[in-house]
């Protein structure tokens, strides 16, 4: 079930080295929330700061002033939220911020400002965003943990929902969701290029059809075992440790 996965997914992400050479754009702070708020709480956390500090140093920052956003960009990010808000448990910050953004779509997709109207109801006014020891703040790699953990979640979420649900129509696939994950990652994650280029040439590779056992989003020993909608989860793990183990 979600929790089971969750406590999985924080024992293993505890095992990751992660690339802390680059700092977050804006001068963000990284200091880190007190170690004795629960681990769970730590983890929806790091995911909303990650998501938050995407949103605010991302999303505008290749447009003119006033300008809405591009009809492609706003199309990935749309599809985004729609993920969030269909595979996120619907008691967490992130499920909040996403119901909000896309209740005002509109005016988020039109300006800055529009989003900014959004972002400041989730965030105390004057504050800064932080991260959980958990992510390493105190060695500038909150923001890359933080946004793994985010798609940890959500391709847990994806493997929830598709064994919740009722009939096919409520259903994402493996396929719907990695491509929108894919989207989001190319179009709006800050920070490490390298780890950009790493995550989309992998996810291209295991995805379009140049399918190997080391990178393939298919279990090519359940093969056939109706085990699909596991894979995207189990995948985001492997990639993350290839792209950020030195």
């Amino acid at each position: 079930d979600f929790e089971s996965g969750m406590d999985a997914a924080v024992a293993a992400q505890s095992t990751v080295v992660e690339k802390n050479d680059n700092k977050l754009p804006g001068g963000d702070d990284y200091s880190s929330i007190t170690s004795s708020i629960p681990i769970a709480d730590q983890v929806f956390h790091d995911a909303k700061s990650s998501f938050l500090a995407t949103l605010t140093s991302s999303l505008y920052s290749q447009i003119p002033p006033g300008t809405a956003l591009p009809p492609d960009t706003s199309k990935a990010l749309e599809e985004f939220l729609d993920l969030i808000r269909w595979a996120f448990p619907p008691e967490t910050p992130v499920h909040d911020l996403a119901e909000d953004l896309k209740l005002d779509y509109p005016l988020v997709s039109a300006s800055e400002d529009g989003l900014m109207n959004v972002i400041d109801r989730h965030m105390y006014a004057g504050s800064k965003l932080s991260w959980s020891r958990r992510c390493g703040a105190e060695k500038n790699g909150g923001y890359s943990c933080g946004l793994w953990t985010l798609m940890h979640i959500l391709s847990i979420g994806v493997a929830e929902r598709h064994t919740s649900v009722i009939g096919d129509v409520d259903r994402v696939s493996v396929t719907d969701a990695g491509q929108v994950m894919r989207s989001f990652i190319d179009k709006f994650f800050i920070g490490c290029n390298s780890c950009k280029t790493s995550w989309i040439e992998l996810y291209d590779e295991a995805c379009c059809g140049l399918h190997s056992k080391v990178h393939s989003m298919v279990d090519h020993e359940d093969s056939g075992k109706g085990d699909d909608w596991r894979n995207l989860a189990v995948w985001i793990w492997k990639v993350h440790n290839e792209v950020t183990i030195l």
